[in-house]
């Protein structure tokens, strides 16, 4: 899969390109992780997501994806708006200005846009469905991506003492 229509979607809307480079490479990477900012007012309770929706608790749990996808506001099914000003602020630019681009972004492209390249990367045909390449596995693409996709922490193990002692 090929990033360029993500360097040109952010010159499209008026970033220079040393910034739209830098843009694409941060939502590759958000993309590949499956990266969703934190969504304000509601607790992230592993038990809650679990009774909620046990297949996609197991597709988090072996990195297959969440609950939605990056990128997608899943109240209105559109671009969010917060999640490309954050891409834009990490790419460099001023908050408010980041803001204003990244509402451009969501008012000039719609989810299939930024998802039909990744649709046919994953080597599906036809027509974009969200629901299904929310719910895919998208390790062929990180493949596609070993230095975007490697710079996440590897896990670590670490053992823990027990603190109760045996009652004598």
């Amino acid at each position: 899969m090929d990033t360029r229509w993500l360097v040109e979607l952010f010159q499209e809307v008026g970033l220079e390109p040393d910034q739209a480079e830098q843009a694409a490479d941060i939502t590759v990477r958000r993309l590949l992780r499956r990266q969703r900012p934190p969504r304000k007012g509601r607790s992230s309770n592993l038990i809650q997501h679990m009774v909620r929706d046990p297949l996609v608790s197991v597709n988090r749990i072996i990195g297959k994806g969440g609950e939605g996808l990056p990128f997608v506001d899943p109240d209105t099914q559109t671009l969010s708006v917060a999640a490309f000003s954050d891409v834009l602020g990490d790419a460099g630019l001023d908050p408010v200005v980041s803001m204003a681009f990244a509402k451009v972004v969501v008012e000039a492209y719609e989810p299939k846009d930024l998802y039909a390249p990744v649709w046919k990367a994953l080597g599906n045909e036809g027509e974009l469905d969200l629901e299904t390449l929310r719910r895919a596995d998208w390790t062929p693409l990180r493949q596609l991506f070993p230095d975007l996709a490697a710079d996440q922490l590897p896990t670590r193990q670490v053992a823990v003492k027990p603190k109760a002692q045996r009652p004598e």
